[in-house]
């Protein structure tokens, strides 16, 4: 299991209301925000931006973002 740290945003703001704990199984990178796979429907309901950060490190590995079909999708960043 690979341990994230899932900080929630505000539109134009500089740092995180709000910083969780997450997991996710090795190697799986969800494409959708919408499932119980990705952080059990987390990310869903948030209204701003997400960033994904590997708890060991600190880097960023992935972001929320809105598709043209109004769809959340996380992209995530090669290591």
């Amino acid at each position: 299991m690979t341990n994230y740290k899932l900080e929630f945003y505000t539109k134009g703001a500089r740092r995180p209301y709000k910083v969780e704990d997450g997991t996710l199984p090795n190697g799986y990178h969800p494409k959708f925000t919408n499932a119980k796979e990705c952080f059990n429907y987390r990310l869903s309901r948030v209204s701003g931006r997400v960033k994904i950060r590997y708890m060991s490190n600190g880097g960023l590995a992935a972001e929320t973002y809105t598709d043209a079909n109004g769809n959340g999708k996380l992209r995530w960043f090669k290591d």
